[in-house]
Protein backbone atom coordinates (compact mmCIF):
# COMPACT_ATOMS: atom_id res chain seq x y z
CA UNK A 1 0.00 0.00 0.00
CA UNK A 2 1.75 3.27 -1.16
CA UNK A 3 1.70 6.35 2.00
CA UNK A 4 -0.28 9.29 1.25
CA UNK A 5 1.26 12.46 0.90
CA UNK A 6 0.41 13.46 4.45
CA UNK A 7 2.34 10.15 6.25
CA UNK A 8 5.12 10.84 3.48
CA UNK A 9 5.59 14.38 5.10
CA UNK A 10 4.72 13.66 8.74
CA UNK A 11 7.28 10.76 8.51
CA UNK A 12 10.11 13.17 7.24
CA UNK A 13 8.95 16.07 9.52
CA UNK A 14 9.88 13.23 12.15
CA UNK A 15 12.91 12.16 11.28
CA UNK A 16 14.33 16.05 10.61
CA UNK A 17 13.05 16.53 14.18
CA UNK A 18 14.88 13.27 15.73
CA UNK A 19 18.26 15.07 13.95
CA UNK A 20 17.32 18.32 15.27
CA UNK A 21 17.17 17.47 19.11
CA UNK A 22 20.29 14.74 18.34
CA UNK A 23 22.82 17.49 17.59
CA UNK A 24 21.89 20.12 19.64
CA UNK A 25 21.89 17.32 22.89
CA UNK A 26 25.11 16.26 21.53
CA UNK A 27 26.65 19.29 20.87
CA UNK A 28 25.40 21.80 24.03
CA UNK A 29 27.12 24.64 21.28
CA UNK A 30 26.10 28.24 22.25
CA UNK A 31 26.97 31.81 22.26
CA UNK A 32 27.65 32.15 25.83
CA UNK A 33 28.52 35.90 25.75
CA UNK A 34 24.90 36.52 24.49
CA UNK A 35 23.19 34.54 26.87
CA UNK A 36 25.30 35.66 29.61
CA UNK A 37 24.82 39.36 28.54
CA UNK A 38 20.59 39.32 27.93
CA UNK A 39 19.22 36.01 26.38
CA UNK A 40 19.18 35.11 30.58
CA UNK A 41 18.67 38.31 31.97
CA UNK A 42 15.68 39.74 29.57
CA UNK A 43 12.83 37.75 29.72
CA UNK A 44 13.65 37.26 33.65
CA UNK A 45 13.01 41.27 33.65
CA UNK A 46 10.04 41.48 31.36
CA UNK A 47 8.35 39.00 33.60
CA UNK A 48 9.34 40.55 36.44
CA UNK A 49 8.86 44.51 35.24
CA UNK A 50 12.62 45.53 35.81
CA UNK A 51 12.02 49.13 33.82
CA UNK A 52 14.19 50.82 36.76
CA UNK A 53 17.34 49.09 36.35
CA UNK A 54 19.99 51.02 34.32
CA UNK A 55 20.74 49.36 31.29
CA UNK A 56 22.34 46.20 32.45
CA UNK A 57 23.25 44.65 29.49
CA UNK A 58 23.93 47.56 27.52
CA UNK A 59 21.94 48.36 23.91
CA UNK A 60 20.88 44.88 24.22
CA UNK A 61 18.90 45.61 27.36
CA UNK A 62 15.81 46.84 25.35
CA UNK A 63 15.77 43.64 22.76
CA UNK A 64 12.51 42.23 22.53
CA UNK A 65 12.21 39.17 25.26
CA UNK A 66 9.47 37.16 23.90
CA UNK A 67 11.96 35.12 21.55
CA UNK A 68 13.77 34.31 24.71
CA UNK A 69 10.66 33.29 27.11
CA UNK A 70 10.54 29.25 25.69
CA UNK A 71 13.93 29.13 26.65
CA UNK A 72 13.97 30.80 30.14
CA UNK A 73 10.67 27.77 30.94
CA UNK A 74 12.84 25.54 29.50
CA UNK A 75 15.59 26.73 31.53
CA UNK A 76 13.09 27.10 34.94
CA UNK A 77 11.83 23.84 34.37
CA UNK A 78 15.05 21.65 33.45
CA UNK A 79 18.21 23.29 34.94
CA UNK A 80 19.55 19.95 36.18
CA UNK A 81 18.67 18.50 32.71
CA UNK A 82 21.08 20.69 30.03
CA UNK A 83 21.44 18.18 27.28
CA UNK A 84 17.37 17.91 27.56
CA UNK A 85 17.46 22.13 26.93
CA UNK A 86 19.40 21.56 24.27
CA UNK A 87 17.78 19.00 22.41
CA UNK A 88 14.70 20.66 22.97
CA UNK A 89 15.86 23.86 21.41
CA UNK A 90 17.70 21.76 18.92
CA UNK A 91 13.91 21.12 17.70
CA UNK A 92 13.55 24.11 16.07
CA UNK A 93 16.52 23.08 13.60
CA UNK A 94 14.23 19.89 13.09
CA UNK A 95 11.34 22.30 11.89
CA UNK A 96 14.19 23.96 9.62
CA UNK A 97 15.72 21.43 7.76
CA UNK A 98 11.90 19.74 7.00
CA UNK A 99 10.87 23.86 5.61
CA UNK A 100 14.22 23.57 3.78
CA UNK A 101 13.85 20.34 2.07
CA UNK A 102 10.21 21.37 0.92
CA UNK A 103 11.65 24.35 -0.96
CA UNK A 104 14.81 22.87 -2.39
CA UNK A 105 12.00 20.23 -3.75
CA UNK A 106 10.85 22.86 -5.95
CA UNK A 107 13.98 23.50 -7.62
CA UNK A 108 14.36 19.82 -7.79
CA UNK A 109 11.14 18.76 -8.37
CA UNK A 110 11.32 15.53 -10.87
CA UNK A 111 11.11 12.03 -9.57
CA UNK A 112 14.39 10.71 -10.65
CA UNK A 113 17.37 9.37 -8.96
CA UNK A 114 19.35 12.40 -9.33
CA UNK A 115 16.93 14.89 -8.60
CA UNK A 116 16.26 13.09 -4.76
CA UNK A 117 20.51 12.73 -4.64
CA UNK A 118 20.29 16.67 -5.28
CA UNK A 119 17.24 16.78 -2.13
CA UNK A 120 19.48 14.73 0.21
CA UNK A 121 22.95 16.67 -0.89
CA UNK A 122 21.47 20.01 -0.50
CA UNK A 123 20.08 19.19 3.24
CA UNK A 124 23.74 17.80 4.10
CA UNK A 125 25.18 21.17 2.69
CA UNK A 126 22.43 23.15 4.17
CA UNK A 127 22.54 21.90 7.77
CA UNK A 128 26.54 21.83 7.98
CA UNK A 129 27.26 25.58 7.50
CA UNK A 130 29.42 27.16 10.61
CA UNK A 131 26.75 29.53 11.26
CA UNK A 132 24.02 26.76 10.97
CA UNK A 133 25.76 23.68 12.61
CA UNK A 134 26.58 25.92 15.63
CA UNK A 135 23.64 27.57 16.81
CA UNK A 136 21.02 24.48 16.66
CA UNK A 137 19.87 24.37 20.05
CA UNK A 138 21.57 27.48 21.01
CA UNK A 139 20.16 30.34 22.77
CA UNK A 140 20.66 33.19 19.69
CA UNK A 141 17.46 32.66 17.94
CA UNK A 142 18.77 32.63 14.84
CA UNK A 143 17.46 29.09 13.72
CA UNK A 144 13.85 30.36 15.12
CA UNK A 145 14.09 33.30 13.07
CA UNK A 146 15.23 31.06 9.66
CA UNK A 147 12.16 29.01 10.49
CA UNK A 148 10.30 32.07 9.87
CA UNK A 149 12.60 33.11 6.96
CA UNK A 150 12.54 30.00 5.03
CA UNK A 151 8.74 28.78 5.29
CA UNK A 152 7.54 32.03 4.10
CA UNK A 153 10.09 32.12 1.20
CA UNK A 154 8.87 28.26 0.37
CA UNK A 155 5.08 29.95 0.04
CA UNK A 156 5.79 32.43 -1.63
CA UNK A 157 7.84 30.73 -4.12
CA UNK A 158 5.47 27.64 -4.34
CA UNK A 159 2.30 30.07 -5.15
CA UNK A 160 4.35 32.55 -7.32
CA UNK A 161 5.20 28.70 -9.64
CA UNK A 162 1.47 28.29 -9.26
CA UNK A 163 -0.77 30.98 -9.98
CA UNK A 164 -4.35 29.18 -9.04
CA UNK A 165 -3.05 28.68 -5.53
CA UNK A 166 -2.81 32.67 -5.05
CA UNK A 167 -5.23 34.21 -2.97
CA UNK A 168 -4.94 37.60 -1.66
CA UNK A 169 -5.71 36.02 1.97
CA UNK A 170 -2.74 33.39 1.83
CA UNK A 171 -0.42 36.64 0.77
CA UNK A 172 -1.50 38.94 3.58
CA UNK A 173 -0.97 35.99 5.87
CA UNK A 174 2.76 35.33 4.37
CA UNK A 175 3.04 38.67 5.74
CA UNK A 176 2.11 38.50 8.86
CA UNK A 177 4.61 35.53 9.30
CA UNK A 178 7.28 37.83 7.68
CA UNK A 179 6.20 40.66 10.07
CA UNK A 180 5.86 38.45 13.19
CA UNK A 181 9.39 37.27 12.83
CA UNK A 182 10.92 40.65 12.07
CA UNK A 183 8.79 42.12 15.34
CA UNK A 184 10.79 39.62 17.70
CA UNK A 185 14.21 40.18 15.83
CA UNK A 186 15.60 42.81 13.52
CA UNK A 187 17.83 40.29 12.08
CA UNK A 188 14.80 38.95 9.35
CA UNK A 189 15.02 42.52 8.11
CA UNK A 190 16.91 41.52 4.88
CA UNK A 191 15.05 38.78 4.04
CA UNK A 192 11.50 40.73 4.00
CA UNK A 193 12.94 42.73 1.87
CA UNK A 194 14.17 40.12 -0.21
CA UNK A 195 10.88 38.34 0.23
CA UNK A 196 9.11 41.82 -1.03
CA UNK A 197 11.01 42.97 -3.61
CA UNK A 198 10.46 39.17 -5.06
CA UNK A 199 7.06 39.59 -5.15
CA UNK A 200 7.48 42.89 -7.24
CA UNK A 201 9.84 41.48 -9.44
CA UNK A 202 7.46 38.54 -10.61
CA UNK A 203 4.03 40.56 -10.80
CA UNK A 204 3.77 39.57 -13.85
CA UNK A 205 2.60 35.76 -12.74
CA UNK A 206 0.28 37.13 -9.30
CA UNK A 207 -3.21 37.23 -10.83
CA UNK A 208 -3.69 40.85 -9.27
CA UNK A 209 -0.45 42.00 -8.52
CA UNK A 210 -2.02 45.22 -7.00
CA UNK A 211 -4.14 43.93 -4.36
CA UNK A 212 -1.46 40.91 -3.69
CA UNK A 213 1.70 43.02 -2.80
CA UNK A 214 -0.60 45.36 -0.59
CA UNK A 215 -2.04 42.55 1.18
CA UNK A 216 1.77 41.33 1.90
CA UNK A 217 2.81 44.94 3.14
CA UNK A 218 -0.58 45.30 5.16
CA UNK A 219 -0.13 41.72 6.75
CA UNK A 220 3.53 42.49 7.41
CA UNK A 221 2.86 45.56 9.17
CA UNK A 222 0.43 43.56 11.18
CA UNK A 223 2.47 40.80 11.79
CA UNK A 224 4.97 43.20 13.13
CA UNK A 225 2.72 45.25 15.44
CA UNK A 226 1.40 41.98 16.91
CA UNK A 227 4.96 41.09 18.06
CA UNK A 228 6.34 44.19 19.06
CA UNK A 229 3.62 46.96 19.66
CA UNK A 230 3.34 45.99 22.88
CA UNK A 231 7.35 47.13 23.08
CA UNK A 232 6.97 49.77 20.85
CA UNK A 233 4.25 51.69 23.16
CA UNK A 234 6.17 50.92 26.06
CA UNK A 235 9.58 52.57 24.73
CA UNK A 236 7.51 55.53 23.70
CA UNK A 237 6.28 55.82 27.10
CA UNK A 238 9.63 55.18 28.73
CA UNK A 239 11.98 56.63 26.40
CA UNK A 240 9.81 58.69 23.85
CA UNK A 241 11.11 56.82 20.94
CA UNK A 242 9.24 53.20 19.87
CA UNK A 243 12.30 51.81 18.45
CA UNK A 244 14.70 52.60 21.20
CA UNK A 245 17.31 52.79 20.72
CA UNK A 246 17.19 52.49 17.12
CA UNK A 247 16.40 55.23 15.29
CA UNK A 248 17.29 58.31 17.85
CA UNK A 249 18.41 60.12 15.36
CA UNK A 250 15.05 60.65 14.21
CA UNK A 251 13.20 60.63 17.53
CA UNK A 252 15.74 62.43 19.90
CA UNK A 253 15.13 60.83 22.88
CA UNK A 254 16.96 62.24 26.08
CA UNK A 255 17.87 58.75 27.21
CA UNK A 256 20.62 58.21 24.03
CA UNK A 257 22.41 60.07 21.86
CA UNK A 258 20.76 61.42 18.39
CA UNK A 259 21.96 59.48 16.00
CA UNK A 260 20.51 56.12 14.19
CA UNK A 261 22.77 53.43 16.13
CA UNK A 262 23.41 49.95 13.61
CA UNK A 263 26.09 47.33 14.07
CA UNK A 264 28.43 47.62 11.31
CA UNK A 265 31.63 46.40 12.15
CA UNK A 266 31.63 44.16 9.73
CA UNK A 267 29.47 45.58 6.33
CA UNK A 268 31.76 46.50 3.61
CA UNK A 269 33.13 49.71 2.93
CA UNK A 270 32.82 51.55 -0.67
CA UNK A 271 36.01 50.92 -1.44
CA UNK A 272 36.02 46.88 -1.00
CA UNK A 273 32.32 45.76 -1.37
CA UNK A 274 32.89 44.06 -4.97
CA UNK A 275 36.11 42.31 -3.59
CA UNK A 276 34.76 41.55 -0.03
CA UNK A 277 33.56 38.27 0.08
CA UNK A 278 36.35 36.90 -2.09
CA UNK A 279 38.37 38.51 1.15
CA UNK A 280 37.05 35.62 3.20
CA UNK A 281 39.15 33.04 1.33
CA UNK A 282 41.80 34.38 3.87
CA UNK A 283 41.92 31.77 6.56
CA UNK A 284 40.50 32.58 9.22
CA UNK A 285 38.55 35.76 8.12
CA UNK A 286 36.32 38.03 10.73
CA UNK A 287 32.95 38.63 9.42
CA UNK A 288 31.51 37.16 13.07
CA UNK A 289 32.00 37.22 16.62
CA UNK A 290 34.06 33.91 15.92
CA UNK A 291 37.13 32.53 13.55
CA UNK A 292 35.58 30.22 11.22
CA UNK A 293 36.97 27.87 8.42
CA UNK A 294 33.96 28.37 5.78
CA UNK A 295 34.07 28.73 2.24
CA UNK A 296 30.62 28.47 1.20
CA UNK A 297 30.30 32.20 1.24
CA UNK A 298 32.71 33.34 -1.22
CA UNK A 299 32.26 30.17 -3.33
CA UNK A 300 28.19 30.98 -3.11
CA UNK A 301 29.24 34.96 -4.16
CA UNK A 302 31.31 33.91 -7.46
CA UNK A 303 28.25 31.42 -8.24
CA UNK A 304 25.87 34.74 -7.89
CA UNK A 305 28.04 36.88 -10.13
CA UNK A 306 27.91 34.31 -12.54
CA UNK A 307 24.79 34.11 -12.53
CA UNK A 308 24.52 37.60 -12.81
CA UNK A 309 26.26 37.64 -16.09
CA UNK A 310 24.18 35.26 -17.89
CA UNK A 311 20.89 37.13 -17.30
CA UNK A 312 19.72 35.76 -20.88
CA UNK A 313 20.18 32.14 -19.31
CA UNK A 314 18.51 33.02 -16.39
CA UNK A 315 15.83 34.40 -18.53
CA UNK A 316 15.32 31.22 -20.19
CA UNK A 317 15.89 29.21 -17.30
CA UNK A 318 12.89 27.23 -15.55
CA UNK A 319 10.33 28.98 -13.56
CA UNK A 320 11.61 27.51 -10.24
CA UNK A 321 15.81 28.46 -10.88
CA UNK A 322 14.17 32.17 -11.78
CA UNK A 323 12.62 32.13 -8.47
CA UNK A 324 15.05 30.57 -6.28
CA UNK A 325 18.12 32.93 -7.93
CA UNK A 326 15.32 35.73 -7.58
CA UNK A 327 15.78 34.88 -3.72
CA UNK A 328 19.29 34.14 -3.31
CA UNK A 329 20.23 37.58 -5.15
CA UNK A 330 18.23 39.55 -3.32
CA UNK A 331 18.08 38.01 0.26
CA UNK A 332 22.96 37.91 0.07
CA UNK A 333 22.44 41.54 -1.25
CA UNK A 334 20.06 42.82 1.58
CA UNK A 335 22.11 40.92 3.87
CA UNK A 336 25.61 42.34 2.58
CA UNK A 337 24.70 45.73 3.08
CA UNK A 338 22.63 45.76 6.68
CA UNK A 339 24.69 43.30 8.80
CA UNK A 340 27.24 41.31 6.85
CA UNK A 341 27.37 38.74 10.18
CA UNK A 342 27.42 35.66 9.83
CA UNK A 343 25.53 34.45 12.58
CA UNK A 344 22.20 35.97 11.02
CA UNK A 345 23.17 34.35 7.64
CA UNK A 346 21.47 30.52 8.53
CA UNK A 347 18.68 31.09 5.51
CA UNK A 348 22.02 32.40 3.01
CA UNK A 349 23.59 29.20 4.08
CA UNK A 350 21.30 27.23 3.32
CA UNK A 351 20.16 28.65 0.21
CA UNK A 352 24.10 27.97 -1.06
CA UNK A 353 23.49 24.80 -1.18
CA UNK A 354 21.07 24.34 -3.52
CA UNK A 355 22.88 25.41 -6.72
CA UNK A 356 26.02 23.58 -4.88
CA UNK A 357 24.31 20.25 -4.63
CA UNK A 358 22.36 20.86 -8.28
CA UNK A 359 25.89 21.57 -9.89
CA UNK A 360 28.23 18.10 -8.40
CA UNK A 361 24.76 15.62 -9.06
CA UNK A 362 25.17 17.02 -12.72
CA UNK A 363 28.58 16.66 -13.13
CA UNK A 364 28.28 13.12 -11.76
CA UNK A 365 25.32 12.09 -13.91
CA UNK A 366 27.51 13.70 -16.88
CA UNK A 367 30.21 11.59 -16.69
CA UNK A 368 29.14 9.28 -18.91
CA UNK A 369 29.00 11.71 -22.11
CA UNK A 370 31.95 13.68 -23.74
CA UNK A 371 35.52 14.18 -22.86
CA UNK A 372 35.89 11.71 -20.20
CA UNK A 373 39.24 13.87 -18.71
CA UNK A 374 37.31 16.61 -18.70
CA UNK A 375 34.30 15.63 -16.97
CA UNK A 376 36.00 13.64 -14.42
CA UNK A 377 38.03 16.47 -13.66
CA UNK A 378 34.84 18.60 -13.19
CA UNK A 379 33.10 16.15 -11.35
CA UNK A 380 36.07 16.07 -8.57
CA UNK A 381 36.12 19.30 -8.69
CA UNK A 382 32.24 19.29 -7.29
CA UNK A 383 32.91 16.20 -4.99
CA UNK A 384 36.11 17.65 -2.99
CA UNK A 385 34.39 21.35 -2.60
CA UNK A 386 31.20 19.38 -0.92
CA UNK A 387 33.43 17.67 0.90
CA UNK A 388 35.18 20.75 2.68
CA UNK A 389 31.58 21.92 3.01
CA UNK A 390 30.38 18.65 4.69
CA UNK A 391 33.24 18.33 6.91
CA UNK A 392 32.67 22.56 8.38
CA UNK A 393 31.32 21.34 12.04
CA UNK A 394 34.40 19.42 12.10
CA UNK A 395 37.11 21.63 10.71
CA UNK A 396 35.81 25.43 11.70
CA UNK A 397 36.04 26.62 15.37
CA UNK A 398 33.09 25.87 17.15
CA UNK A 399 30.94 28.18 19.19
CA UNK A 400 31.18 27.62 22.96
CA UNK A 401 30.29 24.21 24.73
CA UNK A 402 28.40 24.34 27.53
CA UNK A 403 29.95 20.74 29.05
CA UNK A 404 28.34 21.96 32.90
CA UNK A 405 26.06 19.34 35.23
CA UNK A 406 23.68 22.43 34.41
CA UNK A 407 22.25 24.68 31.66
CA UNK A 408 22.91 27.92 34.28
CA UNK A 409 25.30 27.39 37.24
CA UNK A 410 26.06 30.74 38.85
CA UNK A 411 27.20 31.07 42.15
CA UNK A 412 24.94 32.68 45.19
CA UNK A 413 27.21 33.68 47.83
CA UNK A 414 27.03 33.02 51.36
CA UNK A 415 27.96 36.62 52.14
CA UNK A 416 25.30 38.00 49.88
CA UNK A 417 23.20 40.70 51.91
CA UNK A 418 19.40 40.44 51.44
CA UNK A 419 18.98 43.79 49.97
CA UNK A 420 21.57 45.91 47.95
CA UNK A 421 22.16 47.87 45.41
CA UNK A 422 23.85 45.81 42.49
CA UNK A 423 26.46 47.62 40.51
CA UNK A 424 27.77 45.81 36.62
CA UNK A 425 31.45 47.04 35.75
CA UNK A 426 32.10 46.06 31.96
CA UNK A 427 29.64 42.81 30.15
CA UNK A 428 28.33 40.55 29.97
CA UNK A 429 27.33 40.42 33.66
CA UNK A 430 23.49 40.95 33.53
CA UNK A 431 22.78 37.53 33.95
CA UNK A 432 23.88 36.90 37.47
CA UNK A 433 20.56 38.67 38.55
CA UNK A 434 17.81 36.40 37.53
CA UNK A 435 20.11 33.66 39.68
CA UNK A 436 20.10 36.47 42.78
CA UNK A 437 17.00 36.67 42.55
CA UNK A 438 15.76 33.41 42.51
CA UNK A 439 17.08 33.47 46.00
CA UNK A 440 14.68 35.90 47.13
CA UNK A 441 17.47 39.07 47.56
CA UNK A 442 16.46 42.29 46.86
CA UNK A 443 18.11 44.44 44.87
CA UNK A 444 18.46 46.95 41.84
CA UNK A 445 21.18 47.34 39.40
CA UNK A 446 22.70 49.74 37.65
CA UNK A 447 25.96 49.41 34.85
CA UNK A 448 28.77 51.22 34.73
CA UNK A 449 31.62 51.01 32.08
CA UNK A 450 30.48 48.41 29.63
CA UNK A 451 32.82 50.06 26.84
CA UNK A 452 30.51 48.82 24.08
CA UNK A 453 32.72 48.71 21.00
CA UNK A 454 29.83 48.82 18.56
CA UNK A 455 29.26 52.30 18.62
CA UNK A 456 31.19 55.38 19.72
CA UNK A 457 34.17 54.04 20.19
CA UNK A 458 33.76 52.15 23.70
CA UNK A 459 31.70 54.37 25.40
CA UNK A 460 29.31 53.78 28.48
CA UNK A 461 26.15 53.56 27.01
CA UNK A 462 24.61 54.13 31.23
CA UNK A 463 26.44 56.67 31.24
CA UNK A 464 24.74 59.32 28.62
CA UNK A 465 21.87 61.66 28.55
CA UNK A 466 19.18 60.73 31.61
CA UNK A 467 20.09 57.20 32.25
CA UNK A 468 23.51 59.04 33.53
CA UNK A 469 21.09 61.12 35.58
CA UNK A 470 18.72 58.28 36.90
CA UNK A 471 22.12 56.45 37.78
CA UNK A 472 23.36 59.48 39.98
CA UNK A 473 19.51 59.66 41.53
CA UNK A 474 20.08 56.09 42.59
CA UNK A 475 23.58 56.46 43.96
CA UNK A 476 22.50 59.54 46.00
CA UNK A 477 19.64 57.91 47.58
CA UNK A 478 21.31 54.60 48.22
CA UNK A 479 21.17 52.86 51.77
CA UNK A 480 21.71 49.87 51.20
CA UNK A 481 25.12 47.57 50.98
CA UNK A 482 26.73 47.59 47.05
CA UNK A 483 27.89 44.65 45.45
CA UNK A 484 30.17 44.52 42.39
CA UNK A 485 29.91 42.07 39.54
CA UNK A 486 32.67 42.89 37.27
CA UNK A 487 34.16 41.50 34.32
CA UNK A 488 37.49 42.20 32.59
CA UNK A 489 37.56 42.60 28.73
CA UNK A 490 41.23 40.68 27.09
CA UNK A 491 43.17 43.68 25.96
CA UNK A 492 44.03 47.34 26.51
CA UNK A 493 40.13 48.49 27.99
CA UNK A 494 40.54 45.91 31.04
CA UNK A 495 42.39 48.63 32.68
CA UNK A 496 39.72 50.89 32.44
CA UNK A 497 36.42 48.99 33.63
CA UNK A 498 37.46 49.59 37.29
CA UNK A 499 40.19 52.76 36.82
CA UNK A 500 39.16 54.88 40.01
CA UNK A 501 36.67 52.69 41.33
CA UNK A 502 37.59 52.75 45.35
CA UNK A 503 37.46 48.91 46.44
CA UNK A 504 38.32 49.54 49.73
CA UNK A 505 35.62 48.00 52.43
CA UNK A 506 35.22 45.18 49.78
CA UNK A 507 36.51 41.09 49.53
CA UNK A 508 36.61 40.83 45.88
CA UNK A 509 37.03 37.39 44.03
CA UNK A 510 36.15 35.23 41.43
CA UNK A 511 32.48 34.36 40.63
CA UNK A 512 32.16 30.79 40.10
CA UNK A 513 29.75 29.94 37.34
CA UNK A 514 29.63 27.86 33.62
CA UNK A 515 28.97 30.60 31.59
CA UNK A 516 32.09 33.01 31.77
CA UNK A 517 35.45 32.48 33.62
CA UNK A 518 36.42 36.07 33.96
CA UNK A 519 33.64 37.21 36.37
CA UNK A 520 34.40 38.94 39.77
CA UNK A 521 32.18 39.35 42.46
CA UNK A 522 32.60 41.80 45.34
CA UNK A 523 31.05 41.52 48.21
CA UNK A 524 30.90 44.57 51.39
CA UNK A 525 33.57 42.85 54.22
CA UNK A 526 30.73 44.23 56.77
Amino acid sequence: MRMTRTVKNGLLLLFCLIVGAAIGAAGRFDFLWDFLNYHFHNPWAFLNERADDVAPASVNTFFDPLPDLPLWFLIKRFNDFPALVYGIQGLWFGVLLFVFIKFSRLAFSGNTAADYAKTVLAAALAATGQATFFQIGASTNEIQMAVFVTTAFYFSAKWILNPDLQDWKKFAFLGVFFGFGLGMKPTVLPYCAASGLVLIMFRGRLKNPAAFVAAYFFGGLAGYLLSNGWLMLKNWNLYQNPFFPFLNGVFKSGWFDAFNYADGRYRPTAENFWYYPLSWFKRPYRIAETLYYDYRFPVFYILLLLSAFKVKSLKTAPDCWRVYWAFALTSLTAWYFMFCILRYAVVLEMLAAIPVAAATINAVVRLQNGNVAVRAAVCCFWIVLCGVFLTTPVHSFPWDKNRAAKYVDIEIPAELPEKFLLKLYGFPTAGVAPVWAASGRDFKIAAYRQLNAVYMAGSDFADRGLFRKKRDAIERENTLPVVIVYRLPAGKNAAKVLDGVDLSGFSCRELENNLDPLLNVCLPEK
